[in-house]
C-alpha cells in the first residue's frame, strides 16, 4: 500500500493567509509591485519568555501564529499615474515579531474598569493591571495593540489612536488578518471604525481598488448585528427542537397533612353469592324436630 504525502512550503503558507490577495492585485490596474517576507518561526522557549517578561499569557490562536511565523509582512505599491516613481502609494499587512511585541504605556485608567456597549460603539475603561502590547503601527494615526484588561484575561484586539482612545476591531488575531486581507491592506483602513473615518485619499483608494466595500461609514457592531439577523433569517424555516431546561428543575416538596382512613377490604362475590344461597335455603326448608325418647323403666313398666 502506497501513500502519498503532499509537502506544503513555506511560500504556499503564506499564500494561504493572503487566501490570494496577492494574485488579485497583480491583475489589478495600477498596482505595480507586491512583496511577502519570508520570517522564520518562534520557538516554544522565546514564547514562554516574553509571558514571563510581560507577566502575561499568550492567546493559543496568536501561539500558533508565532509558531508558525514569527511576523508578518506584505507590502505592495500603487501609483495614480503611469510614473512609478511619482504618486506612489504603500500598502500593507504586518504583523510585528516578538521581540517588537512591546507594551505601551500612557493610557487613562478607570477604578470601573470593563467593556460596554455605549449606543454603537464598543468602549473600554482600563484599569491599572491593563497591559497593552503594539502589534502594528498606522503611520501618523495610532497603533494596533492586543490589549489585556486583566492580565489572566484573554486579549482582544483595538485600535489606539494617537490621542489615546481605544476603538474595537477584533477578538483574536485570526479575524484582524481576515479584515486586513478583506480590506486590501490599504493604508490606514484600521480608521473605518473610528468616528472620524478615513482621510479622502484613503477613500478615494478605496473607490479605485475595492468599490464594493462603500459606504465606509459602518461600524464592526452594526455589521455583527446585520450577520445575527441573516443567519437567523436563513434559520428561520427550519424547526428548532427546544428543550425546556426547567422541567429538570426539582419543585420543593411541601409538608401536606393525609387523613389515614380505615378501608374495609372487599369481599369476592363468590362468599357473597353462597351466603345468599344458604339464607334462601333456610327460608325454604323448616329445621328438623328432635324425637323425644322414653326412658326405659318406664318402657318396662308399661309393658307389664
Amino acid at each position: 500500500m502506497h501513500c502519498t504525502v503532499e509537502t506544503v512550503s513555506e511560500f504556499t503558507y503564506f499564500e494561504s493567509i493572503l487566501l490570494g490577495l496577492s494574485k488579485a492585485l497583480k491583475k489589478s490596474v495600477g498596482v505595480h509591485k507586491t512583496y511577502l517576507k519570508k520570517l522564520p518561526s518562534a520557538s516554544y522557549t522565546d514564547i514562554s519568555t516574553w509571558e514571563q517578561t510581560q507577566d502575561v499569557l499568550m492567546p493559543e490562536d496568536l501561539r500558533a501564529f508565532y509558531t508558525s511565523s514569527n511576523g508578518f509582512i506584505f507590502e505592495w505599491t500603487y501609483t495614480l499615474t503611469g510614473d512609478c516613481h511619482k504618486d506612489k502609494v504603500s500598502g500593507a499587512i504586518k504583523i510585528n515579531p516578538l521581540q517588537h511585541l512591546v507594551p505601551i504605556f500612557g493610557f487613562e485608567t478607570s477604578q470601573d474598569p470593563g467593556v460596554k456597549l455605549d449606543t454603537e460603539r464598543y468602549q473600554i475603561k482600563l484599569s491599572i493591571e491593563s497591559r497593552l502590547f503594539i502589534i502594528d503601527t498606522v503611520p501618523d494615526r495610532g497603533h494596533v495593540v492586543l490589549v489585556y484588561l486583566f492580565p489572566k484575561y484573554v486579549p482582544t484586539i483595538w485600535l489606539l489612536t494617537s490621542n489615546m482612545t481605544l476603538h474595537f476591531l477584533a477578538n483574536d488575531i485570526a479575524t484582524y488578518l481576515r479584515m486586513a486581507v478583506s480590506h486590501l491592506g490599504i493604508p490606514n483602513w484600521q480608521m473605518i471604525y473610528t468616528p472620524n473615518g478615513v482621510p479622502q485619499w484613503t477613500e478615494n483608494l478605496f473607490r479605485m481598488l475595492a468599490p464594493h466595500l462603500l459606504p465606509l461609514s459602518k461600524t464592526i457592531e452594526s455589521t455583527n448585528r446585520e450577520q445575527e439577523e441573516e443567519k437567523n433569517d436563513n434559520c428561520s424555516e427550519v424547526p428548532i427542537n427546544k428543550l425546556d431546561p426547567n422541567l429538570f428543575k426539582l419543585l420543593p416538596r411541601t409538608a401536606i397533612p393525609v387523613l389515614i382512613r380505615s378501608v374495609t377490604s372487599p369481599q369476592p362475590e363468590k362468599t357473597a353469592t353462597r351466603k345468599k344461597a344458604y339464607k334462601q335455603a333456610d327460608q325454604t326448608h323448616k329445621p328438623r324436630t328432635r324425637m323425644l325418647r322414653k326412658p326405659l323403666y318406664y318402657v318396662k313398666k308399661n309393658s307389664k
